[in-house]
């Protein structure tokens, strides 16, 4: 997994922009993408999760793929979530 972070403050107001690159090989363990979700007030975080789910249009799922959407399903901390 590789990760680059940045943090922007406009006006007192801080967003940390999160790139993550996830390989098809590795697992993904959801912990580590909860911790992420909860450290931070305001964050986008995008990326190559190289996890596949039928609900955002992909042919076929995999495991990591139905991690993230079980987790991201049962979410109360995020607000709005756009996947492409």
């Amino acid at each position: 997994c590789w990760v680059c972070l940045v943090v922007v403050t406009i006006k007192h107001s801080i967003t940390t922009i999160i790139y993550i690159y996830q390989s098809p090989i590795f697992q993904m363990y959801i912990n580590d993408f909860d911790k992420i979700l909860n450290s931070y007030q305001k964050i986008f975080l995008v990326g190559e999760f190289n996890c596949k789910h039928t609900t955002w249009n992909c042919k076929s799922m995999n495991a990591n793929g139905r991690k993230i959407y079980k987790y991201l399903a049962n979410s109360y901390t995020i607000n709005q979530l756009l996947i492409h």
